[in-house]
């Protein structure tokens, strides 16, 4: 089923903006500002509390478990043994958004999502970010 939005009904459009830096490694760790106030240090595939592996079996769940909300910065810095490199990558955003460091020197931020249908997740609506002229964006 194609909708007016000319999407069908199972069909997500993400767009990403991708940063990455050669020659640097984070071993997984970044760090979000997800409240306006401080970093928080964010670990790959990891949660303090609960077994993330355990709940998330599928490679493409891992994916959506380590994106956080990005409010206006994140950062990665480079992890060595010699404690010699203390480089730190940063971005900072304007707007809120989803954010990620997947890959050593990468980070990532989501930029805007449609769907031309619920997806039974609880939101009980549509996604379909649109610009001033009715256009995807």
């Amino acid at each position: 089923m194609v909708s007016s939005s000319g999407l069908s009904s199972n069909q997500l459009l993400p767009k990403f903006l991708n940063f990455q830096v050669l020659d640097f490694k984070n071993n997984g760790t970044f760090y979000t500002d997800s409240n306006g106030l401080e970093m928080q240090k964010r670990v790959l595939n990891y949660r303090p509390t609960w077994d993330l592996q355990l709940n998330y079996k599928l490679a493409f769940e891992n994916v959506t478990a380590n994106y956080y909300p990005i409010n206006s910065a994140i950062s990665v810095k480079e992890s060595s043994a010699d404690a010699t490199s203390k480089r730190q990558f940063t971005v900072m955003n304007d707007r809120p958004q989803g954010g990620s460091a997947l890959y050593d020197g990468t980070i990532e931020f989501m930029q805007n999502r449609r769907m031309a249908a619920d997806d039974g997740k609880g939101v009980v609506e549509v996604l379909n970010e649109t610009n001033a002229d009715g256009q995807g964006i």
